[in-house]
């Protein structure tokens, strides 16, 4: 074992991939934790119910394909995301001295340094998995764990043979994205760039936040389908839902500022450049509105589709406010999930989407042509 290299290697690519990702997962985790937090105490539930839907969740975990299914493909676009960062480690000038450095290394310790590696990339999912093999031994369902301990070793151990085969290729760091060429001749609105951004570079965030989305509302019905017809259940999902696509709309605001920073001298006039923010949240929100448009009625969907718009355009306009200070978001984010969870509660929702909708327009009028701090 070469302790020197894989100390390098940790330096090189595990602190930076976590250092780049973490508002990524830190938005993931306070997501998936108000969902199960708010949902297991919402409404008159004994505390022995609360138990018993615990229970419930944890084993649904290792019982249910669908979950399972949903489980290993958020595992797989995690894996994609690692293995396209180091790629892109490579690529930087300051690396190129590994292309020489490793290719001295013999490929069976070159193999097991990497595994390693990529073992604390992976650590989140290694956690979930031993959590998921641990509650399937207690409830003595072993087929599943087992599934799940060959999958994470098949995953580290293919990732390390791919960064192996790295080390000894020069990558061509001129390949562009199949999604620019595809998408180069086609007429872009102002409005749209920052998504076709998306398809370019953050491909990776977005599968994972639709598969959040996908997970949140396919959890809600199906514990609650008896409750259907209450409108509060399907505003909680999108609660949830725009909490988790608050890590988009900050990349948005990054976007804006760091590419688009001369847009302002445009001729456009605020209303009109806030309009232009509602219609980039619209096409955020494509797959969840045509989920709302054939699932209820004109009139109800219209509302849902208004109500998430305003909760994007508000985690918007807290960035026009207060720039891109990614702690300050988080705490504001988490408050205002807190404050329209309280009015969801009580039957008010539309007044929370009223007052979003107000405050946002307030800020971005009073804040878009403020110089833009980007806080370390």
């Amino acid at each position: 074992m070469n302790f020197a290299l894989l100390k390098v290697l940790d330096q090189t690519f595990v602190k930076a991939f976590y250092r780049n990702h973490s508002g990524l997962l830190l938005f993931f985790f306070i997501a998936i934790f108000s969902y199960f937090f708010f949902i297991k105490t919402a409404g008159d539930v004994t505390r022995e119910m609360q138990v018993l839907y615990e229970i419930k969740l944890t084993l649904l975990l290792v019982t249910n394909p669908l979950m399972l299914a949903f489980i290993f493909l958020i595992w797989l676009i995690y894996t994609f995301k690692s293995w396209q960062f180091v790629a892109k480690q490579f690529l930087m000038e300051d690396q190129q001295f590994l292309f020489y450095s490793l290719g001295a290394i013999s490929k069976s310790i070159l193999f097991i340094n990497w595994f390693l590696i990529q073992t604390r990339i992976t650590l989140p999912i290694i956690v979930f998995g031993v959590f998921a093999i641990i509650i399937g031994i207690f409830n003595q369902q072993y087929i599943t764990p087992l599934i799940i301990a060959l999958i994470l070793l098949l995953i580290n151990s293919v990732s390390a043979v791919y960064y192996s085969f790295l080390s000894h290729q020069l990558i061509n760091s001129k390949n562009f994205s199949p999604f620019l060429k595809l998408f180069k001749s086609w007429k872009k609105p102002f409005f749209s760039l920052f998504p076709y951004y998306i398809l370019d570079q953050l491909k990776i965030a977005l599968l994972l936040i639709k598969s959040f989305s996908i997970i949140i509302i396919t959890g809600l019905f199906y514990y609650y389908s008896s409750f259907q017809k209450d409108l509060r259940l399907i505003e909680i999902a999108i609660l949830m839902i725009c909490t988790g696509h608050a890590f988009l709309i900050y990349h948005q605001k990054k976007f804006n500022d760091t590419f688009l920073i001369l847009s302002k001298n445009l001729p456009y006039s605020r209303n009109q450049n806030y309009l232009f923010l509602l219609s980039s949240k619209l096409i955020l929100l494509l797959p969840e509105t045509f989920y709302l448009c054939i699932h209820f009625s004109i009139l109800k969907a219209l509302y849902l589709v208004l109500y998430s718009v305003s909760l994007m355009v508000v985690y918007s306009g807290i960035l026009f406010a207060f720039g891109l200070d990614i702690k300050r978001y988080l705490f504001w984010v988490f408050g205002i999930l807190i404050v329209f969870f309280l009015f969801i509660m009580f039957k008010i929702g539309y007044i929370g989407m009223l007052i979003s909708l107000i405050l946002s327009y307030v800020l971005f009028n009073r804040n878009y042509y403020k110089s833009t701090i980007i806080s370390n």
